[in-house]
Protein backbone atom coordinates (compact mmCIF):
# COMPACT_ATOMS: atom_id res chain seq x y z
CA UNK A 1 0.00 0.00 0.00
CA UNK A 2 2.86 2.39 0.77
CA UNK A 3 4.01 2.17 -2.85
CA UNK A 4 0.62 3.40 -4.11
CA UNK A 5 0.57 6.21 -1.54
CA UNK A 6 4.11 7.27 -2.45
CA UNK A 7 3.37 7.24 -6.19
CA UNK A 8 0.16 9.23 -5.72
CA UNK A 9 1.86 11.89 -3.61
CA UNK A 10 4.77 12.14 -6.04
CA UNK A 11 2.34 12.49 -8.94
CA UNK A 12 0.45 15.23 -7.10
CA UNK A 13 3.67 17.13 -6.43
CA UNK A 14 4.72 16.75 -10.06
CA UNK A 15 1.27 17.82 -11.31
CA UNK A 16 1.35 20.93 -9.17
CA UNK A 17 4.87 21.79 -10.34
CA UNK A 18 3.91 21.38 -14.01
CA UNK A 19 0.73 23.42 -13.62
CA UNK A 20 2.68 26.26 -12.01
CA UNK A 21 5.18 26.12 -14.88
CA UNK A 22 2.30 26.26 -17.36
CA UNK A 23 0.87 29.32 -15.62
CA UNK A 24 4.23 31.12 -15.90
CA UNK A 25 5.19 29.85 -19.37
CA UNK A 26 5.01 32.05 -22.41
CA UNK A 27 6.13 29.44 -24.93
CA UNK A 28 6.10 25.67 -25.06
CA UNK A 29 2.66 25.36 -23.50
CA UNK A 30 1.67 22.37 -25.64
CA UNK A 31 4.62 20.30 -24.38
CA UNK A 32 3.78 21.16 -20.77
CA UNK A 33 0.12 20.39 -21.34
CA UNK A 34 0.96 16.94 -22.70
CA UNK A 35 3.12 16.24 -19.61
CA UNK A 36 0.27 17.43 -17.37
CA UNK A 37 -2.16 15.12 -19.17
CA UNK A 38 0.19 12.16 -18.64
CA UNK A 39 0.45 12.82 -14.89
CA UNK A 40 -3.31 13.43 -14.57
CA UNK A 41 -3.96 10.03 -16.19
CA UNK A 42 -1.97 8.35 -13.38
CA UNK A 43 -4.07 9.87 -10.57
CA UNK A 44 -7.22 8.45 -8.99
CA UNK A 45 -10.32 10.43 -10.11
CA UNK A 46 -11.35 11.37 -6.54
CA UNK A 47 -7.91 12.77 -5.74
CA UNK A 48 -7.79 14.56 -9.08
CA UNK A 49 -11.21 16.11 -8.43
CA UNK A 50 -10.08 17.40 -5.03
CA UNK A 51 -6.93 18.79 -6.62
CA UNK A 52 -8.96 20.58 -9.31
CA UNK A 53 -11.29 22.15 -6.73
CA UNK A 54 -8.32 23.46 -4.74
CA UNK A 55 -6.66 24.85 -7.90
CA UNK A 56 -9.93 26.52 -8.94
CA UNK A 57 -9.81 28.44 -5.64
CA UNK A 58 -6.20 29.43 -6.35
CA UNK A 59 -4.69 27.19 -3.67
CA UNK A 60 -2.10 24.46 -3.66
CA UNK A 61 -3.57 21.00 -3.26
CA UNK A 62 -0.63 19.51 -1.38
CA UNK A 63 1.41 20.72 1.57
CA UNK A 64 4.52 19.48 3.34
CA UNK A 65 4.47 18.78 7.06
CA UNK A 66 7.47 20.36 8.80
CA UNK A 67 7.93 20.21 12.59
CA UNK A 68 4.42 18.72 12.94
CA UNK A 69 2.91 21.80 11.21
CA UNK A 70 1.08 21.97 7.87
CA UNK A 71 3.06 24.29 5.59
CA UNK A 72 -0.17 25.38 3.90
CA UNK A 73 -2.10 26.76 6.86
CA UNK A 74 0.58 26.70 9.61
CA UNK A 75 -1.61 24.70 12.00
CA UNK A 76 -0.40 21.75 14.06
CA UNK A 77 -1.20 18.38 12.52
CA UNK A 78 -2.77 15.73 14.75
CA UNK A 79 -0.46 13.01 16.04
CA UNK A 80 -2.60 10.24 14.52
CA UNK A 81 -2.32 11.80 11.07
CA UNK A 82 1.45 12.14 11.50
CA UNK A 83 1.73 8.48 12.48
CA UNK A 84 -0.24 7.44 9.39
CA UNK A 85 1.97 9.63 7.19
CA UNK A 86 5.15 8.14 8.66
CA UNK A 87 3.90 4.60 8.07
CA UNK A 88 2.72 5.57 4.55
CA UNK A 89 -0.53 3.69 5.11
CA UNK A 90 -2.91 6.20 3.55
CA UNK A 91 -3.15 9.65 2.02
CA UNK A 92 -4.09 12.24 4.64
CA UNK A 93 -5.80 15.61 4.35
CA UNK A 94 -5.16 18.56 6.67
CA UNK A 95 -8.19 19.01 8.91
CA UNK A 96 -7.84 22.79 8.73
CA UNK A 97 -7.05 23.72 5.10
CA UNK A 98 -7.99 20.53 3.20
CA UNK A 99 -4.62 20.06 1.49
CA UNK A 100 -3.08 16.64 0.97
CA UNK A 101 -0.23 16.20 3.42
CA UNK A 102 3.18 14.68 2.81
CA UNK A 103 6.36 14.43 4.81
CA UNK A 104 9.54 16.00 3.42
CA UNK A 105 11.87 13.77 1.49
CA UNK A 106 14.80 13.07 3.74
CA UNK A 107 18.17 14.02 2.32
CA UNK A 108 20.94 11.46 2.60
CA UNK A 109 22.95 11.93 5.77
CA UNK A 110 25.88 14.25 5.32
CA UNK A 111 29.37 13.29 6.37
CA UNK A 112 30.04 14.78 9.78
CA UNK A 113 32.38 17.73 9.99
CA UNK A 114 35.82 16.96 11.42
CA UNK A 115 36.05 17.51 15.14
CA UNK A 116 37.67 20.69 16.34
CA UNK A 117 40.98 20.29 18.16
CA UNK A 118 40.75 20.44 21.92
CA UNK A 119 41.39 23.84 23.47
CA UNK A 120 44.60 24.27 25.40
CA UNK A 121 44.18 25.07 29.04
CA UNK A 122 45.79 28.19 30.40
CA UNK A 123 48.67 27.80 32.76
CA UNK A 124 47.67 28.68 36.28
CA UNK A 125 49.23 31.96 37.40
CA UNK A 126 50.64 32.05 40.90
CA UNK A 127 48.94 34.44 43.33
CA UNK A 128 50.66 37.81 43.74
CA UNK A 129 53.27 37.98 46.54
CA UNK A 130 52.34 40.18 49.46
Amino acid sequence: MSNIVTETLQNLIELHRLEEQLDRARTGKTALQSQIDEVRAKLIPNILGHHDRMRARGKRSIAEVRNNVCSGCHMTVAIGILATLRRMEDIQICANCGRYLHLPVEAPPETPAPAKPARKKRAATPPPAA
